[in-house]
């Protein structure tokens, strides 16, 4: 096969989110495996990361590995609190925040869309990459799960990553990643 994955199934995906290009879509080993191919990419030992606190614990896990500087930022009932983002960026640069932003995993909360949209555009104006790692959106009951951060994107700075683990088969282990190509 190819390295970005099964052709159709790229299409497929890309299809699902607005019709994009599907060169735009990577197939993974589920969104964990993404996840882990995206920070070796891009990251580098001693780069800013901002993370949810708490957060998922395998992220932690492989960012630590990588030797990152984990820039903690509180949760509240509504998501990630943006005034800490605000002063994280202030003390220095980020390279990449790692958001899960529906059915947050430990936390429960799901990001709400004032906090979406502030998020992408200081993801713009400060240049870092904003990971939004979604893969409970497709189990949710709620119609109005709210538009994803890489809808929102006019500048390229939103990979979105997802899992059909948690909507097909936990054993089916396939996830992708669309972002910037």
């Amino acid at each position: 096969g190819t390295g970005i994955g099964h052709p159709g199934l790229c299409q497929w995906i890309a299809e699902r989110h607005g019709g994009l290009d599907p060169a735009h879509v990577m197939v993974s080993n589920g969104s964990l495996e993404a996840g882990a191919m995206l920070f070796e990419h891009l990251l580098q030992p001693g780069d800013r990361v901002i993370v949810e606190q708490p957060t998922y614990d395998r992220t932690l896990l492989l960012l630590q590995q990588l030797g990152v500087e984990l820039v903690p930022v509180s949760l509240e009932a509504d998501g990630l609190d943006v005034a800490q983002v605000e002063a994280a960026l202030a003390a220095g640069p980020v390279k990449l925040a790692h958001v899960i932003p529906n059915a947050h995993n430990p936390a429960g909360c799901t990001l709400s869309l004032e906090k979406r949209k502030a998020l992408v555009q200081l993801a713009a104006d400060h240049g870092f990459l904003l990971f939004e790692d979604d893969p409970y959106r497709l189990i949710s009951f709620d119609e109005s799960r709210g538009e994803t951060m890489l809808d929102m994107d006019g500048a390229d700075r939103v990979i979105h990553a997802s899992s059909f683990s948690k909507s097909v088969s936990p054993g089916v282990r396939v996830g992708y990643l669309v972002g910037p190509e």
